[in-house]
């Protein structure tokens, strides 16, 4: 699965095919971002990072549903307004 930065809609892929197609698509105007993610499959959940402010949120693989949004901890790094984005 890959995730786009804004708006966060998240694409599901196969590698070997070089096939991918829209999986969960976000409204417009939620202005969410996706910047990692990992799948709990026994659960069917998938947890997203989703930007410099600490939100998180939550989709059932089954239904395409947002299941939870949250605020982790922020941690202010530095004087300069920049968001470092790890590969």
């Amino acid at each position: 699965m890959r995730g786009s930065s804004l708006p966060a809609h998240i694409f599901r892929g196969d590698i070997e095919r070089g096939t991918a197609e829209l999986f969960i698509e976000v409204p417009e105007d939620e202005h969410r971002r996706a910047v990692g993610m990992v799948a709990d499959v026994a659960h069917e959940l998938l947890f997203v990072a989703g930007d410099e402010y600490g939100k998180a949120y939550v989709y059932s693989t089954r239904t395409k549903a947002a299941c939870a949004e949250a605020t982790v901890a922020t941690y202010q790094l530095t004087d300069a307004s920049m968001f470092v984005k790890g590969s």
